[in-house]
């Protein structure tokens, strides 16, 4: 079996990733808020080239999910190991049951002593301290996504509007076209007939 990577090292990692993320998801909504606003490039170019961009964003972000869900593995095999040690305290070792044999004293000295020497609180405590910068980063991670979301479905929302009123527009353009083109075809054919009138007399 594989030893898992240490906790710190995969924290940096997973921190140094959100920070490019957090950076490029600041990007992709500002790209997505000018998408409609370019009018000297259609908006299939612009979309073809921010595509790249905004998919190696979500590659980043696959990626930082699965460093948070090492991490939260990491942090639960801490969790166990510290578990063991508190469980190794409810009873008392041979040696120590050998020696109440002979001295009931001697033992609870033994098992004091050894209580004591166990790492188990700093253990704890290192674990503590993990688990919080842990819940902070994904903490941090969830607000940003959220913020960022909004941002991105209100420029989404502003761009489709935009959409919206071009058709509009389009539609009045027609609709005007053909009352221009009706009026053509009238005029047209008032002088022919008043020509064919002159004509007869």
């Amino acid at each position: 079996m594989r030893k898992p990577p240490p906790f710190d090292g995969q924290y940096e990692a997973a921190d140094s990733l959100a920070e490019r993320i957090a950076a490029e998801g600041a990007y992709c909504v500002a790209a997505i808020g000018a998408f409609g606003g370019d009018e000297t490039r259609s908006a299939d170019e612009v979309f073809l080239e921010q595509n790249a961009r905004f998919q190696a964003h979500i590659a980043d972000a696959a990626a930082l999910d699965a460093q948070l869900a090492e991490l939260v593995f990491s942090l639960d095999r801490l969790t166990a190991e510290v578990s063991a040690d508190l469980d190794s305290f409810r009873g008392l070792t041979l040696r120590e049951k050998m020696a109440g044999w002979v001295s009931r004293q001697r033992m609870w000295r033994m098992y004091t002593e050894r209580v004591r020497e166990a790492p188990v609180i700093e253990r704890l405590l290192d674990l503590l301290t993990k688990s919080d910068a842990l819940a902070r980063l994904i903490a941090g991670q969830r607000a940003a996504l959220t913020e960022r979301h909004r941002a991105a479905e209100l420029n989404l929302v502003d761009i489709v509007e935009q959409r919206r009123r071009l058709v509009v527009s389009i539609d009045i353009a027609r609709l005007k076209m053909k009352e221009l083109n009706a009026k053509a075809l009238t005029t047209q054919g008032r002088p022919v007939a008043v020509d064919a009138d002159t004509a007869l007399r």
